[in-house]
């Protein structure tokens, strides 16, 4: 990215989605990963000495800071972080931006029917599992989906994160009320979990499963009459559930193929692109003789491949405009 002349520029005009700081060595150029949506770089690149003044107050932050993961607002910025050590006793923070607006359903360039069979869901009873790499919005579209539904449909929902992202914490709506947990460490999500079903609630979101305990009592809260969001990393819908089944089954063996067989809403594989969203996913039809359901009991996840369904970003789909005729 070439040098501006512009001196000064606030960090929130630079098109990045992580920001990298060594906070040990401010000599050392901070880095940033470019916003697919905003701009037509790619890669990792040095961030302009423009922006020097705001990505050093940024580090000041950091370095007081006492927990090595959490959240900070800057300028107008929510900056999800993580320090760590590095090779040669660097250290090293990495910065996701997190917009401080929670986001619309409608609004972020998913394709129309994908939009309205999410807002379907908010009706349904079981586990709705979101893919994808680091970075492709995955939390993004369960917490839109989340306040689609308290705001529709009302209830309550509570979540389970490690940190907490958008904040959704008190009354959506007049008639849609949320509770927040953050995640300590990993040995919290088991008990994480359980105490929010004590809380009785419709709509339940879980932040990234890690661990076998939190598989096996997220499929119990699927299980209990809840609607359960929850993300995991994967390549692809079959490796979605895969992922969840490999966590699941350390805990209840083959009885999470049953679990997730008979209450699965959705499995969703999402990547995020120029144009937007797009989005993989299979969806399991209500009934006993369900072809995807048979699958999951099977154990050959592979097989689910060629029932899955594309849809492409909302923006890719606009007519481009015809080409200007000259004089």
């Amino acid at each position: 990215m070439q040098e501006t002349l512009v001196k000064n520029r606030e960090i929130s005009t630079l098109p990045f989605t992580d920001l990298y700081l060594r906070l040990d060595d401010a000599s050392v150029p901070a880095r940033f990963r470019p916003d697919p949506i905003r701009t037509n770089y790619s890669g990792n690149l040095t961030v302009p000495a423009s922006f020097n003044q705001d990505v050093g107050e940024i580090r000041g932050m950091l370095v007081d800071q006492i927990v090595s993961e959490g959240t900070l607002t800057y300028k107008g910025l929510r900056l999800r972080y993580a320090r760590f050590l590095a090779a040669e006793g660097e250290t090293w923070a990495a910065l996701r931006a997190v917009p401080l607006d929670l986001p619309s359903i409608e609004h972020l360039g998913l394709h129309p029917d994908f939009v309205r069979m999410v807002r379907g869901w908010g009706q349904r009873k079981g586990l709705v599992l979101v893919g994808g790499k680091t970075g492709d919005g995955k939390t993004t579209t369960c917490v839109a989906a989340l306040r689609d539904y308290l705001e529709r449909i009302g209830g309550l929902a509570y979540t389970c994160e490690d940190p907490i992202e958008f904040q959704l914490q008190g009354a959506v709506s007049d008639k849609g009320f949320c509770l927040q947990y953050e995640v300590v460490d990993d040995n919290d999500w088991n008990p994480a979990i359980k105490r929010a079903m004590r809380t009785r609630p419709d709509y339940i979101f879980v932040g990234e499963i890690r661990t076998p305990e939190a598989a096996e009592h997220l499929l119990k809260a699927a299980t209990s009459g809840h609607l359960v969001l929850t993300t995991i990393h994967g390549g692809s819908v079959s490796d979605t559930i895969a992922a969840i089944l490999h966590l699941a089954e350390n805990k209840l063996g083959p009885v999470a193929r049953q679990i997730i067989a008979d209450r699965l809403v959705a499995a969703v594989h999402q990547t995020l692109t120029k144009a937007g969203p797009r989005i993989q996913c299979i969806v399991p039809q209500e009934s006993s003789s369900d072809m995807i359901a048979q699958v999951i009991k099977g154990g050959d996840i592979s097989n689910l491949s060629n029932q899955v369904k594309t849809y492409e970003p909302a923006r890719s789909l606009r007519p481009k405009s015809p080409p200007t005729e000259r004089p």
